[in-house]
């Protein structure tokens, strides 16, 4: 007898493993896409320090300076302008911008930053 095609069986195992492959690729894919939402939102956030500690120099802020909510908007954006697209600001937020020694710290509370989608 000659055999031609495949039986139903043999199309549902090739079926199956390809949904098994599918599965584990998209799983890999999404993973990544979340770490580098996060990778960005972490970068975003250094930038706003670096926004800060810009400002602090230039109003010659030798102690604590601090700014709180929609004022962090105003001030920071001179030296990131794009603060208000890719960050939510939180009404109790603050950036506390401290002088020790020859170095500034940086604080931030109540902002959060994703990528923009």
């Amino acid at each position: 007898m000659n055999k031609k095609g495949f039986t139903l069986v043999e199309l549902i195992a090739v079926i199956a493993i390809i949904g098994i492959l599918a599965t584990l690729a998209s799983v890999a894919v999404f993973g990544v896409m979340r770490k580098s939402k996060e990778d960005v939102g972490e970068f975003t956030l250094k930038q706003i320090e670096d926004a800060a500690i810009t400002y602090a120099l230039d109003i010659s802020c030798k102690d604590v300076c601090t700014l709180e909510g929609e004022e962090i908007i105003q001030k920071l954006s001179l030296y990131y302008p794009e603060i208000s697209e890719k960050c939510t600001i939180n009404s109790d937020a603050e950036v506390k911008i401290s002088y020790k020694g020859d170095d500034y710290e940086v604080e931030i509370s109540g902002i959060s930053c994703t990528s923009v989608t």
